[in-house]
């Protein structure tokens, strides 16, 4: 049903939109009736097909009526290179400008912007460029750019260029905006003009791979990514680019390589949904281990912090002595422990009760994708039969360990004192048979039940620690009233998990006191 769902939003998806325009044409409705005859397998297959259709017919739609829409992040749609573009490339210039060509060529370009421009808007601009501090106008530049009017934003570069053209900050800029503009084979010569000052600029080499990749000259765009990650390899757009070459060629772990040292410094939702595009998964977590460390940030043990380390599985008893001093500790744990679970899990509830339909519309937060995405890497990792980790087998070890030394104390038969003994005689007779012939078996029956149970419990606990610490470290970049819940849910867990490990000392305490109860012994043990 989830399946049939899903094909139905997205076809009713395509239905609004091409409701709006006849092209491109939307896919055809589904064959509800041949759907529900499919094999899983058929449906799983039909599926694909439709998020493809439906997929493609959003971008075709996106580029036939000029919408700005990331294509890296809609599902199912394979991405193409972009066209070479011949005619531009033939004007790009064999050698870098000169300073004088430099500036000549830039205030061409300033008077062919110009014819499209308000007279008044030009007068603006120029009285901003000439009265304002040359840093105050690159900020205003850069932000009217992308921010506001890209015309005013160039305009504004230009002359501040123009004007100081042995700035290869202004220039760089400058370069980078024609390429967002169109206009790469007019960046490539400032840029290169740059680079002849400054050889070994990243920004400068990324921004030129940047221009020859968007005029599809990938072998030329490449040579210049190369040369830029050679100075800095952890250059974000510079590893991005490598990775879209080789994903367009089809060469998936190449590209995965660059995609992963990019997410190493930041996070892109449209650079996450590459590694679905090519049937792989990053391993975020470690990623974020990675930037962190870079960046001087601390791993945190938050079960530590709130002092819940402290609650933990004492060592195993090895003796029937050694139990029952325990017995009180053993009760007072068990206390703590159930408390702690029912704490934790009235918070997850009291979130639930407070939840509300206004709560509900509202939208994500910033990292919303990045955090889904690492909590299903951290899921598929600490699945619960990872967390839970007394197995099928474990559990039938440990009866079969009760009841054979269950069955040897039961069946023993302790020789009896003289018919007409006193009491006293009596009483030795049996102390004398529990202790060199019952206490030893119940002392190995506590010895192969710890020898078991004490190694499992010990790597669970580190288990749900780890869980527990990386769960909190990813729910705090989104702390949505679900991911909190999800994390009160965790530590409850957690206490349910020592509790029952707590049960098998408990146990083992009844087991020896119904053997204390058949015996003499009441008078000399105190329990």
């Amino acid at each position: 049903m989830k399946q049939l769902f899903f094909l139905f939003t997205a076809f009713s998806v395509c239905i609004v939109i091409n409701a709006q325009t006849k092209k491109p044409v939307a896919p055809s409705t589904p064959d509800v009736n041949a759907m529900l005859k499919m094999t899983p397998a058929e449906l799983e297959a039909y599926k694909k097909k439709m998020i493809q259709q439906s997929s493609q017919y959003a971008a075709d739609y996106a580029d036939a009526n000029g919408l700005a829409i990331n294509k890296a992040t809609i599902p199912g749609l394979e991405l193409k290179p972009p066209v070479k573009d011949i005619k531009k490339i033939s004007l790009i210039p064999v050698q870098p400008p000169t300073r004088t060509e430099l500036v000549n060529g830039i205030q061409q370009s300033m008077q062919q912007l110009q014819k499209g421009m308000p007279m008044p808007q030009i007068e603006q601009i120029t009285t901003t460029v000439s009265t304002q501090p040359v840093a105050v106008v690159h900020q205003k530049a850069v932000m009217e750019f992308y921010t506001h009017d890209q015309r005013t934003g160039l305009m504004m570069m230009m002359q501040l260029a123009s004007k100081s053209p042995d700035s290869l900050l202004y220039l760089n800029n400058l370069g980078a905006m024609y390429n967002v503009t169109g206009i790469m084979h007019k960046a490539i010569p400032l840029l290169r003009y740059c680079l002849e000052k400054n050889p070994v600029s990243a920004m400068v080499l990324g921004n030129i791979g940047q221009s020859y990749l968007a005029l599809g000259d990938m072998l030329t765009a490449a040579s210049y990514f190369r040369q830029c990650l050679e100075v800095d390899s952890l250059h974000l757009e510079s590893n991005h680019s490598m990775g879209m070459i080789h994903y367009f060629k089809k060469e998936y772990d190449k590209a995965m390589f660059y995609f992963e040292r990019e997410l190493s410094v930041a996070v892109r939702r449209s650079t996450l949904a590459m590694a679905y595009k090519m049937g792989k998964k990053f391993n975020l977590r470690a990623l974020a281990k990675r930037r962190n460390s870079r960046n001087g940030v601390a791993e945190k043990d938050f079960l530590e912090e709130i002092t819940l380390g402290k609650f933990r599985l004492p060592d195993f008893p090895q003796s029937v002595e050694q139990l029952l001093q325990m017995k009180s500790e053993i009760d007072a744990m068990g206390a703590s422990f159930q408390a702690e679970y029912l704490f934790w899990m009235n918070n997850s509830n009291q979130i639930s009760l407070s939840y509300s339909k206004p709560k509900g519309d509202q939208f994500p937060g910033l990292y919303a994708h990045l955090v889904n995405a690492m909590l299903e890497e951290l899921h598929e990792e600490f699945t619960p039969e990872y967390l839970m980790n007394i197995s099928d087998a474990d559990h039938e070890a440990i009866r079969e360990i009760i009841t054979r030394r269950g069955t040897q104390l039961n069946k023993m038969v302790c020789p009896e004192a003289p018919a007409g003994s006193s009491i006293e005689t009596q009483e030795a007779y049996a102390i004398k048979c529990c202790e060199e012939q019952m206490r030893p078996i119940a002392d190995a029956l506590l010895g192969e039940l710890g020898d078991r149970i004490q190694p499992l419990y010990r790597v669970g606990v580190l288990r749900w620690k780890a869980y527990i610490n990386q769960l909190v470290a990813i729910v705090q970049l989104e702390p949505s009233d679900g991911n909190r819940q999800m994390v009160y849910n965790a530590v409850a867990g957690y206490f349910n998990y020592l509790s029952t490990g707590l049960f098998y000392y408990s146990s083992e305490i009844k087991i020896f006191l119904r053997i204390v109860k058949a015996t003499t012994m009441r008078q000399r043990l105190t329990v």
